[in-house]
């Protein structure tokens, strides 16, 4: 419909403003304004109120958040997740993009004490990987309209996640 389009074509035109401030603050070697910037890039184009930017430490192989959007707690106070543990973990280790409606009713995810954090259960998260490798993760949870994640924000999770990696692969 004519109404989703436009709403579509704005969010496009964001991703595209986000992802030349990503490139630049890559360029400049600005980590912390690279992981903040990703955080925000994804709250603004899925109209989420809490995402994060989590990076693979390959020694210790498990995910840390480097940027955030919405967090309750300072990032150096958020616990590590293993590489395949926990919903990012799992998504880390996988090549596509995840989306929920109900984290709760995914039998992979139901017991997870994560589920308190967040005000819906609806939530986008996608791996970030050069190649085969695993570099990390960009999660979003909680849209600012209420509505779950469709493929719209999938397809634009999916671009975002690709330059993301891209840029840290350098």
């Amino acid at each position: 419909t004519e109404d989703r389009l436009e709403r579509l074509r704005v969010r496009i035109q964001s991703l595209d403003a986000w992802l030349a401030e990503l490139g630049e603050a890559a360029r400049s070697g600005d980590d912390a304004r690279f992981d903040a910037g990703a955080a925000e890039a994804v709250a603004d184009v899925l109209g989420a109120t809490k995402t994060s930017l989590m990076i693979l430490d390959a020694g210790s192989r498990s995910l840390h958040v480097v940027g955030a959007v919405g967090a309750s707690v300072p990032l150096e106070e958020m616990a590590p997740v293993p590489l395949g543990e926990g919903l990012a973990g799992v998504v880390a280790a996988q090549d596509d993009v995840l989306v929920l409606d109900d984290v709760g009713s995914d039998p992979r995810f139901r017991e997870r004490p994560f589920q308190k954090r967040y005000e819906a259960g609806a939530l986008a998260v996608a791996p970030l990987r050069d190649g085969g490798r695993a570099l990390g993760v960009l999660c979003a949870t909680d849209r600012e309209d209420g509505a779950p994640f469709g493929d719209d924000e999938a397809t634009l999770l999916r671009m975002l996640a690709a330059h993301v990696a891209a840029l840290l692969a350098r």
